[in-house]
């Protein structure tokens, strides 16, 4: 009876020990064991368990899961002893064992096994383990420049809001459009080649709302962009003759308040507005590191621009102010595709291409010394205008939530009405000398780079 009692005991103390193991504190042993079992090659002693635990701020997991400090063993000395099957000390890893089957201790003139750390003798603490606070400056900074892979290679692509700023070019400011020349039929002084956009900042935001197993409504919007752009020539001797007349040889000599003049300037503005509703199908390749998306969708997009030209002419001055408006609604096309690097790091590129019906309309006011009355004019166009838009782009994941982007913008419109295109130069100042009309032909390209972040909720 005094047997089985004594085998009683040692087995609840067995099991009161495995269920304090089963509470995980911090990393302890991180052998790269399968999960649920440890070889022989990796000894760990009773107390701890064996498993996919949270991984410990003290080191990276192993490939299997890492390896959870009991309370018990968190709480034990180094080099303590942890109870065993039926009460039996064990040898905790990195230790000898002492005379009566327990690990060595200092006061027996023995101690861990060399190549543990001395602070636990392989216990797991924060020396060995690798506190953030303990590491060389240098590995601190590689961790912060890492990127977060915890999603590993197949990763879905994904984002819930995403917002970047833009800093785009307009490559060319129009088709040539000649307005001064330097004496009659001269060469050409002033002209649409005499000015050049800066590049302007802008911004896009975006979201997506996923409704089905890889498939999303997305949202998007970009714009804000206000480029301008100024041109101006000067002649003491008036000597500047304008296209009104031809430069000034019809008539010869040209007007008085166009030709013989000592100034003129020509200016621009343009904007532009996007909005665009999409469905996404996202797939993936048989190599998950490949993957991408299907896109259809519908766009709006707004062009505005402003003209101006100013001359100071022999006995007289010209204002002429031109202003054009296309609308440009259709349906687009289009995918992505991307490439994991590393687990948190993906470069790839996406294109959208559409066809569009362009409403656009133009009005010009020209107000003149000679004239009574301001010329006011204006002109409308239905027409067909195609648009095309890629991006070249790299996404570094953060954390959990927060993505990175950076890339390269491209955006290109054609059919659409130029402000500066749609200059008139029958002279106002003669009747019956214009006519009125839009010029609905024009094109722009835009270019440049973006920077932006995603966040996942």
């Amino acid at each position: 009876m005094r047997t089985q009692r004594s085998w009683l005991w040692s087995g609840l103390a067995t099991a009161l020990v495995m269920a304090l193991s089963s509470v995980t504190f911090g990393q302890g042993y991180p052998y790269p064991a399968p999960q649920g079992m440890v070889p022989p090659a990796y000894p760990v002693p009773p107390g701890v368990t064996v498993g996919p635990v949270p991984a410990s701020p003290y080191a990276p997991p192993s490939p299997y899961g890492a390896v959870g400090a009991s309370p018990m063993a968190a709480m034990m000395p180094p080099g303590a002893m942890l109870p065993g099957p039926m009460g039996m000390p064990v040898v905790p890893a990195g230790y000898m064992a002492g005379p009566q089957g327990g690990p060595a201790g200092p006061e027996m003139g023995e101690g861990p096994v060399m190549g543990a750390c001395p602070n636990c003798g392989g216990m797991g603490c924060p020396l060995c383990m690798g506190d953030p606070a303990s590491e060389d400056f240098d590995m601190r900074i590689l961790r912060w420049l890492l990127p977060y892979g915890a999603g590993g290679i197949a990763e879905p692509r994904w984002y819930d809001i995403y917002a970047d700023v833009l800093y785009l070019e307009r490559d060319e400011v129009s088709r040539l459009v000649n307005f001064m020349s330097s004496g009659i039929a001269g060469p050409i002084a002033l002209s649409s080649d005499s000015m050049s956009f800066n590049d302007e900042y802008g911004f896009r935001v975006g979201g997506a709302i996923q409704i089905g197993n890889g498939n999303a409504l997305e949202a998007h919007y970009m714009g804000t962009f206000n480029w301008d752009a100024r041109a101006e020539v000067t002649d003491a001797g008036g000597n500047l003759f304008s296209a009104f007349s031809n430069f000034g040889t019809s008539p010869f000599n040209g007007f008085d308040d166009s030709d013989g003049a000592t100034f003129a300037s020509i200016s621009y503005g343009t904007t532009f507005h996007s909005v665009e509703m999409n469905y996404r199908q996202r797939w993936m390749a048989p190599n998950p590191r490949v993957q991408g998306s299907w896109v259809y969708g519908a766009r709006f997009f707004e062009l505005s621009e402003g003209f101006e030209h100013r001359i100071t002419g022999r006995a007289g001055s010209t204002n002429y102010q031109i202003n054009t408006y296309n609308a440009l609604i259709g349906f687009q096309v289009g995918g992505d595709g991307w490439l994991t690097i590393i687990p948190g790091l993906r470069v790839g590129g996406e294109a959208k291409v559409g066809i569009y019906g362009n409403r656009a309309k133009q009005g010009s006011t020209i107000v003149a010394t000679s004239i009574a009355n301001p010329v006011i004019e204006s002109a409308k166009s239905r027409s067909v205008a195609f648009l095309g838009e890629a991006q070249l782009e790299a996404i570094w994941r953060i954390s959990h939530r927060w993505t990175f982007r950076a890339g390269y913008e491209f955006l290109y419109v054609d059919g659409v009405a130029l402000a500066i295109e749609n200059f008139n130069s029958g002279p106002p100042f003669v009747a019956g000398q214009r006519t009125v009309g839009i010029n609905d032909n024009g094109d722009a390209f835009y270019h440049g780079g973006f920077l932006g972040f995603e966040w996942i909720w």
